[in-house]
């Protein structure tokens, strides 16, 4: 019986006098757009978060630390998606393509590495890599370094090169 029913075909069971109970239908191309369209789990106005830079990798426990997150589309309201709780405030002077946050981590967090995600309208940002430690953190200055094309002597202070041009 079973495998008479695999083998049956439309042709033949109207010829054996069978009618199927549901007629199949074809959907039109408006169909198919309609049903897409209701059947879409993604918002089409916002789009997810993407971390581009952090300037710093590290949270301070039982401190604050301000944290610079640069990317795209963050939109108005940004929050840090973290696997412990953090106090966030975000500054005034952030924008779609930066976000500015104050990060408060109290005295009970754990060290270790954690993995800092940022959360909009639009969905969640994929995850980067950041420290949890009792150290501060602070943003790390440009090292000034002499021109490369100048060779000389350096004084003990490291402020002033006096240059040879061609005397050896």
């Amino acid at each position: 019986m079973v495998l008479r029913l695999l083998l049956s075909t439309p042709a033949a069971d109207r010829r054996r006098g069978c009618v199927p109970a549901v007629q199949p239908r074809r959907l039109s191309g408006a169909g198919v757009v309609a049903m897409l369209l209701l059947l879409a789990p993604t918002r089409f106005d916002a789009a997810e978060p993407v971390i581009r830079n952090i300037n710093l990798r590290g949270l301070q426990i039982g401190g604050t630390t301000s944290l610079v997150i640069d990317g795209d589309n963050f939109g108005k309201s940004p929050r840090l998606l973290l696997s412990f709780p953090v106090q966030q405030q975000l500054n005034k002077d952030s924008a779609d393509k930066q976000a500015k946050l104050d990060v408060a981590l109290g005295t009970d967090a754990v060290p270790g590495y954690y993995h800092l995600r940022v959360v909009t309208d639009g969905g969640v940002s994929a995850p980067v890599a950041i420290a949890v430690d009792r150290l501060p953190q602070r943003a790390m200055e440009p090292a000034r370094l002499p021109k490369s094309a100048e060779s000389g002597d350096i004084d003990r202070n490291g402020s002033e090169v006096r240059t040879h041009r061609g005397v050896r």
